[in-house]
Protein backbone atom coordinates (compact mmCIF):
# COMPACT_ATOMS: atom_id res chain seq x y z
CA UNK A 1 0.00 0.00 0.00
CA UNK A 2 1.34 3.74 -0.80
CA UNK A 3 1.37 6.41 1.84
CA UNK A 4 -0.10 9.32 0.01
CA UNK A 5 -1.22 12.65 2.02
CA UNK A 6 -2.17 16.15 -0.03
CA UNK A 7 -3.05 19.42 0.92
CA UNK A 8 -3.95 22.36 -1.52
CA UNK A 9 -3.26 26.03 -1.27
CA UNK A 10 -5.45 28.74 -3.16
CA UNK A 11 -2.59 31.57 -4.00
CA UNK A 12 -3.90 35.31 -5.04
CA UNK A 13 -0.83 36.38 -6.02
CA UNK A 14 3.07 35.92 -6.94
CA UNK A 15 4.17 36.43 -3.37
CA UNK A 16 1.61 33.62 -2.13
CA UNK A 17 3.26 31.06 -4.92
CA UNK A 18 6.68 32.44 -4.09
CA UNK A 19 6.00 31.02 -0.15
CA UNK A 20 5.35 27.99 -1.65
CA UNK A 21 7.97 27.54 -3.69
CA UNK A 22 10.24 28.55 -0.50
CA UNK A 23 8.91 25.77 1.46
CA UNK A 24 9.82 23.06 -0.97
CA UNK A 25 12.63 24.35 -1.64
CA UNK A 26 13.76 24.60 2.01
CA UNK A 27 12.60 20.74 2.09
CA UNK A 28 15.03 20.11 -1.10
CA UNK A 29 18.15 21.61 0.14
CA UNK A 30 18.09 20.14 3.88
CA UNK A 31 17.58 16.83 2.68
CA UNK A 32 19.80 17.16 -0.19
CA UNK A 33 17.47 15.58 -2.95
CA UNK A 34 13.90 15.00 -3.72
CA UNK A 35 11.61 14.52 -6.55
CA UNK A 36 8.89 16.84 -7.46
CA UNK A 37 6.06 16.19 -10.45
CA UNK A 38 4.53 18.97 -11.64
CA UNK A 39 0.93 18.79 -13.63
CA UNK A 40 -1.63 21.32 -14.39
CA UNK A 41 -2.83 23.10 -18.16
CA UNK A 42 -0.42 25.14 -20.01
CA UNK A 43 -0.01 28.49 -19.23
CA UNK A 44 -0.88 27.40 -15.01
CA UNK A 45 2.11 28.75 -13.89
CA UNK A 46 4.05 25.60 -13.44
CA UNK A 47 7.45 26.69 -15.18
CA UNK A 48 7.13 29.93 -12.70
CA UNK A 49 7.02 27.75 -9.37
CA UNK A 50 10.18 25.80 -10.30
CA UNK A 51 11.82 29.03 -11.47
CA UNK A 52 10.73 30.33 -7.80
CA UNK A 53 11.93 26.84 -6.55
CA UNK A 54 15.47 26.93 -8.04
CA UNK A 55 15.48 30.52 -6.99
CA UNK A 56 15.79 29.91 -3.26
CA UNK A 57 17.91 26.69 -3.82
CA UNK A 58 20.10 29.23 -5.00
CA UNK A 59 20.16 29.15 -8.44
CA UNK A 60 21.10 32.34 -10.04
CA UNK A 61 21.42 31.09 -13.62
CA UNK A 62 18.06 32.26 -15.64
CA UNK A 63 15.67 29.29 -15.42
CA UNK A 64 13.85 28.85 -18.28
CA UNK A 65 11.06 25.83 -19.31
CA UNK A 66 13.23 23.26 -21.28
CA UNK A 67 10.35 22.24 -23.70
CA UNK A 68 12.70 21.81 -26.85
CA UNK A 69 15.79 20.94 -25.15
CA UNK A 70 13.92 18.40 -22.78
CA UNK A 71 16.44 19.20 -19.68
CA UNK A 72 18.11 21.83 -18.28
CA UNK A 73 20.94 20.98 -15.24
CA UNK A 74 21.95 23.28 -12.78
CA UNK A 75 24.71 22.48 -10.11
CA UNK A 76 24.75 24.13 -6.80
CA UNK A 77 26.98 22.57 -3.84
CA UNK A 78 27.50 19.49 -4.58
CA UNK A 79 23.57 19.16 -5.32
CA UNK A 80 22.45 18.38 -9.24
CA UNK A 81 18.83 20.16 -10.23
CA UNK A 82 17.30 18.21 -13.03
CA UNK A 83 14.89 20.29 -14.13
CA UNK A 84 13.07 18.68 -17.21
CA UNK A 85 9.71 19.49 -19.26
CA UNK A 86 8.29 16.56 -20.84
CA UNK A 87 5.47 17.76 -22.66
CA UNK A 88 7.00 16.75 -26.01
CA UNK A 89 7.47 12.86 -24.49
CA UNK A 90 5.38 10.48 -24.82
CA UNK A 91 7.18 6.82 -25.18
CA UNK A 92 8.33 5.67 -21.92
CA UNK A 93 11.63 4.99 -24.04
CA UNK A 94 12.12 8.79 -24.60
CA UNK A 95 12.82 9.56 -21.14
CA UNK A 96 15.92 6.58 -20.60
CA UNK A 97 17.87 9.02 -22.79
CA UNK A 98 17.97 11.51 -20.32
CA UNK A 99 19.84 9.55 -17.90
CA UNK A 100 18.18 10.83 -14.90
CA UNK A 101 19.42 9.51 -11.04
CA UNK A 102 17.52 6.29 -9.11
CA UNK A 103 15.68 7.29 -6.32
CA UNK A 104 18.31 5.94 -3.57
CA UNK A 105 21.26 8.51 -4.76
CA UNK A 106 22.09 11.47 -3.06
CA UNK A 107 23.21 14.69 -4.10
CA UNK A 108 20.06 15.49 -6.63
CA UNK A 109 17.02 16.89 -7.23
CA UNK A 110 14.55 16.72 -9.94
CA UNK A 111 11.97 19.15 -10.88
CA UNK A 112 9.89 17.51 -14.29
CA UNK A 113 7.09 19.47 -15.41
CA UNK A 114 4.41 16.66 -17.35
CA UNK A 115 6.68 14.06 -15.21
CA UNK A 116 3.85 11.68 -14.45
CA UNK A 117 5.35 9.14 -16.43
CA UNK A 118 8.39 9.46 -13.75
CA UNK A 119 5.97 8.18 -11.02
CA UNK A 120 7.33 4.43 -11.29
CA UNK A 121 10.91 5.49 -11.03
CA UNK A 122 10.50 7.43 -7.93
CA UNK A 123 7.84 6.11 -5.43
CA UNK A 124 8.76 8.88 -2.80
CA UNK A 125 8.12 12.03 -4.53
CA UNK A 126 5.91 15.69 -3.84
CA UNK A 127 3.13 16.02 -6.97
CA UNK A 128 2.47 19.69 -7.41
CA UNK A 129 -1.02 20.59 -9.39
CA UNK A 130 -1.41 23.82 -10.81
CA UNK A 131 -4.37 25.50 -11.83
CA UNK A 132 -5.64 28.72 -12.47
CA UNK A 133 -8.82 29.30 -10.86
CA UNK A 134 -9.96 32.91 -11.91
CA UNK A 135 -10.13 34.83 -15.43
CA UNK A 136 -7.40 37.23 -14.55
CA UNK A 137 -4.90 34.80 -14.30
CA UNK A 138 -3.35 35.42 -10.84
CA UNK A 139 -5.53 33.11 -8.31
CA UNK A 140 -4.41 29.65 -8.29
CA UNK A 141 -5.11 26.08 -6.95
CA UNK A 142 -1.53 24.52 -5.65
CA UNK A 143 -2.38 20.73 -4.83
CA UNK A 144 0.85 19.01 -2.82
CA UNK A 145 0.49 15.37 -2.69
CA UNK A 146 3.32 13.96 -0.97
CA UNK A 147 3.55 9.80 -1.94
CA UNK A 148 5.88 7.71 -0.03
CA UNK A 149 7.02 8.16 3.44
CA UNK A 150 8.68 11.31 3.41
CA UNK A 151 6.68 13.17 1.51
CA UNK A 152 3.33 11.99 2.67
CA UNK A 153 4.74 13.21 6.09
CA UNK A 154 6.35 16.70 4.85
CA UNK A 155 2.72 17.34 3.21
CA UNK A 156 1.35 16.87 6.77
CA UNK A 157 3.45 19.20 8.63
CA UNK A 158 2.74 22.12 5.68
CA UNK A 159 -0.87 21.28 6.43
CA UNK A 160 -0.68 22.14 10.34
CA UNK A 161 1.59 25.16 9.46
CA UNK A 162 -1.00 26.27 7.16
CA UNK A 163 -3.99 25.25 8.63
CA UNK A 164 -5.75 28.19 6.95
CA UNK A 165 -3.61 28.58 3.77
CA UNK A 166 -0.31 30.35 3.13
Amino acid sequence: MTISYATEYQVSDLGETRQVAKEIAAVLLSRRSGVILFRGPLGAGKTTLVQSICRHLGIRDTVTSPTFDLLHQYVIEELTVFHIDGYRLSDPGEWEVLDLPSQDELGFIILAEWGSILQADYPDRLEVDVELTDLSGETRRIRLQGIGPFWSHQVREWEGVHARGI
